[in-house]
């Protein structure tokens, strides 16, 4: 695998990592709706979950005032429901509520409340856990960019300075068969040194080894963004090393970066915002400090390369992430000949982003031109939103072969107004109507 080839994968794995953790987050690890899940509630399969069913029907008609016709119907019908069964009626009238839990007289009814709590409550555990983990994995993956990056800079070194004083034993070469590992053996052992130091210090000389700006330049840029990653790998040590009870450590770490209520003796908790928004500064750091390292190892104007980044900035754009994807089309607008292309990618970023975004810049660009072709006409009409873009998009398609269809009306710029129903509907009558095309 050649060094660039190999350099862009460790962006291209870290996104794909980074963002099946944000997907796995909204898919399944919503609070409500995961303990819902957990719960498994499809089917009533025992006494319990009769109760929780009853509880649950208790609970929405005792807020039912704001429900429409819809809803009131539905409750009367689980009512009856509940009335034509002698099990669940005869738990329904033993179950009564006293304004904020709901409990009964009834031994056996006790019994299976009892139950139901205890079980609930193994249930909210899991969940906790199961964020504690999404935290671990995420501190994880953003400690795992840093190191590859490092160990591809120490490995590809010219500076013979970068290495000069690390040492190995012996004992170390037990595992040597080639004299070339050698040199990975004394890289991991750097990297290593650097990793093991405290997250403020090894990100330091991460961006002062590896990027041409240096420390206080980004750091003066992105701070607030760093002060959120320093609290992140606080959270994750309290995790680790004191089972995510806050202690003095903690709060000394985060003073004047941080504006969260925890005592010591808290433990620490993780809303489903707190760790959505990990997740996309994550990436999105992880993403600028990766893109400030291409300077330094001289991938500023490697057409192929910045392609292949701009291929993977489209895999940004179409997962949702526009303001990360800005930081790759913006950087390869500022280092290619190709201004054209990739500058309509960060201005569909922007409007993806913010479809009220100010489109000034994109008017004067096309009225500046000399003349329009037909791919400028496109462009134009879907960027500013202008009310003929199906006509002119018809008319770009005319005379053109169904396999050419199918991949253009797969463009990017087509994100802009794929939900729109007359673009919908247009799809639908070149891709669904036996087109046939030339």
């Amino acid at each position: 695998m050649e060094e660039k080839e190999e350099y862009y994968n460790i962006l291209k794995k870290f996104f794909e990592a980074v963002s099946s953790l944000d997907k796995n987050g909204k898919e399944s690890l919503t609070s409500r709706d995961l303990f819902m899940l957990m719960k498994d509630k499809d089917t009533i399969k025992s006494d319990e979950d009769i109760v929780e069913f009853i509880i649950d029907y208790l609970r929405c008609e005792d807020g039912n005032e704001d429900y429409n016709e819809g809803q009131r119907k539905r409750l009367s019908e689980i009512k009856e429901i509940i009335e034509k069964n002698s099990k669940m009626n005869y738990i329904y009238k033993n179950i009564i509520s006293d304004g904020k839990k709901y409990k009964t007289k009834d031994p056996y009814v006790k019994f299976l409340i009892h139950n139901c709590n205890n079980r609930n409550e193994k249930i909210i555990q899991q969940i906790k856990l199961l964020k504690n983990n999404q935290i671990k994995n995420l501190v994880s993956l953003f400690e795992s960019l840093i190191s590859s990056i490092l160990s591809y800079f120490y490995r590809f070194t010219q500076n013979s300075n970068d290495l000069a004083n690390q040492k190995i034993k012996f004992s170390d070469l037990e595992h040597i068969e080639k004299i070339e590992e050698i040199k990975d053996l004394v890289v991991d052992q750097k990297v290593t040194s650097i990793m093991h130091c405290g997250f403020s210090d090894w990100i330091k000389k991460f961006v002062d080894e590896c990027t041409k700006k240096g420390y206080k330049s980004i750091a003066s840029k992105y701070q607030e963004r760093l002060n959120e990653l320093i609290e992140l790998f606080e959270r994750r040590h309290l995790l680790t090393h004191n089972n995510g009870i806050v202690n003095h450590l903690y709060l000394s770490k985060i003073k004047g970066i941080s504006t969260n209520s925890f005592k010591v003796g808290d433990e620490i908790k993780f809303s489903d915002e707190y760790l959505h928004a990990s997740i996309r500064n994550v990436l999105y750091m992880g993403t600028v400090l990766f893109i400030n390292t291409l300077d330094k190892r001289g991938l500023s104007r490697d057409g192929v390369f910045l392609g292949d980044l701009n291929n993977l900035g489209l895999d940004y754009l179409h997962n949702g992430y526009y303001k990360e994807a800005k930081i790759i089309f913006n950087y390869i607008y500022e280092n290619t000949n190709k201004k054209e292309l990739y500058k309509y990618n960060f201005w569909l970023s922007n409007l993806l982003e913010d479809k009220n975004t100010d489109t000034t810049e994109i008017e004067e660009h096309f009225e500046n031109k000399d003349s329009l072709n037909e791919h400028d006409l496109l462009a134009k009409s879907i960027l500013l939103r202008e009310d003929n873009y199906i006509e002119i998009l018809e008319s770009f398609l005319q005379d053109v072969t169904y396999e050419r269809v199918i991949t253009i009306l797969n463009w990017p710029i087509f994100e802009l107004i794929k939900k729109e129903e007359q673009f919908i509907e247009f799809k639908d009558k070149y891709l669904y109507n036996n087109f046939k095309g030339v």
